[in-house]
């Protein structure tokens, strides 16, 4: 057999110097979107009328290389090319580039994004709970998802795959996965180097150079660093300072959102004979003050709203309290300014480290047989403190200052950090046989996570209106409030140490009957552990003045003394399967129809601190179906076509639900095996290559999810729909080359389009009546909870290889129209009585020079 190039290394037809694929295009395709691709056959190019050349693109999605058009699953390839003229250069950049991809986050930052693929999005960002859609890296999985939203410099590719990947990547991969391939050394050597500004003082230089040893060892080093100043500004309030609420001390111009990043990778390539072996080190760093939040709406009647209601927004003041009605007012000004000017009590901050190892090995024996091993290692330390209330008001966060009785080994309130150490190791043997008939890959999986996680959140601030202020009645709770408005109430709610190992043995064949005709079979065997160490502590609600207490209680309900420490631990095994029936007329089109599951792993939840609250959850399992078409044909005038499709039905079970719970020692919070769901939706890709220097892109994801089941302790949730998913999603790019000399070099100009229907984001949105009472407060948190829908428009404009000196010029806007659009929301109306939200990036432009050498 010819054996099969493996995922990592460098694969035919590379530009010299740049390092991304060639095309016969001159300009490149510049979106390789893999559901579109098929390659044509030797008749249908001699026959070919007008029309430009699609080059087949080489995926590595089911673990070894193959081209795309081979694959019965949906999936999206971005070359290094399309990063680059996308301006992509972060993962949640890729959120508007990629139908039905939504990365979105709350209130703790960029570095804890929330990843959702046909509609698969867990509810939470906890060490002890995995994501729906892995993020990989060179092969290697990275866990937690904490600190994964990395700057992405030169990549090779990123593949997005559609659907559970249960048979080849295991667990936690229901809605897919985002594969990431860095560039890897070849024979040659060469590189570049390249430099951006923009607006906000953006600077930025990234570069990597190959070197090649000798024959067998090569290497290629490549690094960025990137600064910039905020999007946002927090602006003067008016309120004379040292008083509540007010900014005036705190007022800057472009200091929120900023950036400053880091990062180096080497990269070390052996290859001899049948044997090659290839080497990843890297280290990428970000120490940035995070994005504003803004708080858009109050409810005073709700849970701990009710309590900010009563010191900060004048709820007391029939009693003698202040009235000052600050919560209202803070929210009226937020809406009446641009969202890039923010009111803030401090710089959230938002820093992370990664330190990433992976070694892949591979060695042929004999023509039809290849053993190859991937190890991987990361380290990664997170710490997050965001202004989480959106307001300048003490209400949440670390903006509130620890009362003396807080213990300085419990950390920072209201910062959240976290650092976690994963070791994976994968062992595959793969091959064909039967005279190229059956091509099969088989293998065994190990992966073990320990990580600690801290998440101290504050629930209220003194207030100096409050100082001198005692209770005028003899009512406990409000005795407590007013005690609360002098002293603050602090709780520490997560402080858990959590282990995860997972054990796997998998395989997966395809057989063909005909050159047509062939069917692909996989099964997975999963076993997973899980252990958690909680430690949490809290402030007693009527004794604010008092030091914080452990509350994790025993099994028999009684508190675990000084140690203030309870394990428990949990096992599960599943297995997941995949069956595919691949139908292949000529080799421009393939029809399939395909059955696969996938889970994602059971635990526990880091907030745990009795026998209800340590219950553990179990899997959620998905089992979906899909049918899809992948072509290459010819349109007439419009020339080369590359067009696919897929249709697809998701049964969603178990699905893992945060939620509260009331019990004798108050609210507990728990993730239960909660409800049922119904996933439904449309993938469509179009390519359309009028000649060889026009091409359009077009890219479509529909997605229809509601509940089937879903019982809360106070609602039936059925037929409610899934939050933060876009029915409708588009991405559109155009590109034209200039039919100029080519010793002139290369100029095109494109534009790209992204549009996103409207979204809902608060899960109890049909029972807002019941949890609002006030009817004009519940029609404002139904308005204000909903992410309106958006378009974006980029433009570029690039000059590649100017009169043939390897230099590259290119010029860029983004959001070329300044839309204002909400990306996330944290609607806890119901319980800390707020709605907050966060924007994405207002109008950006810059310039670009690289040296290619």
């Amino acid at each position: 057999m010819n054996p099969v190039r493996p995922s990592y290394w460098p694969t035919a037809g590379l530009h010299p110097r740049l390092g991304y694929p060639l095309a016969a295009l001159p300009g490149g395709v510049v979106l390789a979107s893999a559901l579109l691709l098929g390659g044509q056959s030797a008749a249908a190019q001699e026959a070919r009328p007008r029309g430009g050349t699609l080059e087949e693109i080489v995926v590595t999605v089911r673990r070894r290389s193959e081209v795309a058009t081979d694959v019965p699953m949906a999936i999206t390839v971005m070359d290094s090319r399309f990063l680059d003229e996308q301006n992509i250069n972060a993962i949640d950049n890729l959120n508007e580039v990629v139908p039905g991809l939504n990365i979105t986050q709350g209130t703790d930052g960029a570095n804890l994004p929330l990843i959702s693929l046909r509609g698969q999005r867990p509810s939470e960002v906890l060490l002890s709970m995995d994501p729906a859609v892995p993020l990989y890296y060179a092969d290697i999985v990275l866990t937690p998802v904490n600190g994964s939203n990395l700057a992405l410099y030169d990549i090779a590719n990123v593949q997005v795959v559609k659907g559970p990947q249960g048979t080849l990547f295991g667990r936690n991969s229901t809605g897919g996965a985002v594969l990431i391939t860095p560039m890897t050394p070849d024979a040659e050597f060469g590189g570049y180097l390249k430099g951006t500004v923009g607006d906000y003082d953006l600077y930025s230089i990234e570069g990597a150079i190959n070197l090649p040893v000798n024959d067998v060892l090569s290497l290629r080093i490549a690094g960025q660093k990137t600064v910039r100043d905020g999007y946002q500004s927090i602006v003067d309030n008016g309120i004379p300072a040292g008083e509540v609420g007010s900014t005036a001390e705190l007022a800057c111009d472009d200091c929120l959102w900023d950036e400053d990043s880091q990062g180096l990778r080497v990269v070390a390539s052996i290859e001899l004979g049948d044997f090659r072996n290839l080497t990843t080190v890297s280290y990428d760093e970000n120490d940035a003050i995070g994005k504003g939040i803004i708080a858009t709406d109050f409810n005073p009647d709700a849970g701990l709203g009710a309590i900010y209601n009563a010191i900060f927004n004048g709820g007391l003041a029939a009693l003698g309290g202040p009235s000052a009605t600050l919560v209202d007012d803070a929210i009226a000004r937020a809406k009446g300014r641009d969202v890039t000017d923010v009111e803030a009590s401090l710089k959230s901050r938002d820093e992370v480290s990664n330190l990433f190892f992976a070694n892949a090995t591979e060695f042929d024996i004999g023509d039809s047989l290849t053993i190859k091993n991937i190890f991987g290692y990361r380290k990664v330390e997170v710490l997050n403190g965001p202004d989480s209330d959106g307001t300048a008001l003490p209400l949440t966060g670390p903006n509130i200052t620890a009362s003396p009785t807080w213990p300085a080994s419990f950390g920072i309130p209201g910062y959240r950090d976290l650092d976690g150490e994963q070791f994976s190791n994968e062992l595959q043997v793969f091959g064909d046989a039967f005279d190229d008939r059956l091509e099969w890959l088989a293998g065994v999986y190990y992966y073990t996570m320990k990580g600690s996680e801290r998440f101290l959140a504050n629930n209220s601030g003194p207030s100096a209106d409050f100082a001198d202020l005692t209770s005028p009645l003899p009512i406990p709770e409000v005795e407590a409030i007013y005690a609360i408005g002098r002293y603050g109430f602090y709780n520490a709610s997560s402080i858990a140490d959590v282990e995860n190992e997972a054990y796997a043995i998998f395989g997966e064949g395809t057989w063909s009957f005909t050159d047509e005709l062939s069917l692909t079979l996989g099964l997975r065997q999963s076993w997973d552990r899980r252990e958690l160490t909680s430690k949490n502590i809290a402030t007693d609600f009527f004794n604010a003045a008092e030091p914080p207490r452990c509350v994790v209680l025993d099994r028999d309900g009684n508190p675990v003394g000084p140690s203030c420490s309870r394990t428990e631990d949990e096992s599960y095994s599943k297995p997941t399967w995949r069956m595919a029936l691949n139908y292949s007329p000529d080799y421009a089109s393939l029809f399939y129809g395909s059955i696969a599951t996938g889970y994602r792993s059971g635990g526990f939840q880091t907030r745990a601190k009795d026998n209800i609250s340590f219950e553990p959850f179990d899997e959620e399992t998905v089992l979906n179906y899909e049918v899809g078409h992948k072509a290459d044909w010819q349109a007439g005038f419009l020339g080369t076509v590359r067009s696919a499709v897929a249709v697809y039905y998701q049964d969603y079970g178990d699905i893992q639900k945060t939620q509260g719970l009331s019990t004798p020692d108050g609210i507990a919070t728990v993730v239960q095996n909660a409800g049922k769901a119904v996933i439904r939706g449309i993938d469509l890709d179009i390519t359309v290559a009028p000649t060889d220097n026009l091409v359009f892109s077009l890219g479509y994801a529909y997605i229809d999810a509601y509940y089937k089941e879903w019982q809360t302790p106070d609602f039936d949730n059925e037929d409610s729909p899934f939050v933060y998913i876009p029915d409708h999603s588009f991405f559109g790019n155009a590109r034209y080359t200039l039919p100029l000399d080519p010793a002139l070099g290369e100029v095109s100009v494109s534009g790209g389009v992204y549009y996103q229907s409207e979204v809902d984001t608060f899960q109890q949105l049909q029972h807002l009546d019941v949890l609002v009472p006030d009817p004009d407060e519940a029609a404002e948190a139904r308005a204000d909870q909903e992410l309106d829908e958006y378009t974006v428009w980029n433009f570029r404009l690039s000059w590649q290889d100017i009169m043939g000196s390897g230099l590259d010029a290119a010029a860029f806007i983004n959001n070329a129209f300044d839309e204002e659009y909400a990306v996330g929301s944290t609607p806890v109306i119901d319980s800390l009585g707020l709605n907050m939200k966060t924007y994405g990036a207002p109008r950006t432009f810059g310039a670009s020079l690289q040296w290619n050498f």
